[in-house]
């Protein structure tokens, strides 16, 4: 349901208010990489780059911890692109 919630704020562009339900989902599911990928992605979209990096690269590390497959890392990875093209960080 919290799950649901965060991305009903994200859908509507309410990027603080889907943060604090992905915050609390995160917190409750520390190695659920789906949680930190929510955070991640939401946080690029706020312009938050250095948390949005910090997340999406926690749940790339969890999504290859837990044997994901290569599609699966490569959706966090394109994210990641997306976020470092953000901060004209992209090398």
């Amino acid at each position: 349901a919290l799950n649901g919630l965060g991305l009903s704020h994200y859908m509507r562009g309410e990027f603080d208010a889907a943060r604090r339900a992905f915050e609390d989902l995160a917190t409750r599911h520390a190695a659920d990489p789906r949680a930190h990928y929510a955070l991640g992605a939401a946080a690029r979209l706020r312009g938050a780059h250095v948390e949005a990096t910090a997340e999406l690269g926690h749940a790339l590390s969890l999504l290859q911890a837990q044997g994901a497959t290569r599609a699966e890392c490569q959706r966090v990875e394109l994210e990641l692109a997306f976020n470092a093209l953000a901060t004209d960080d992209f090398e």
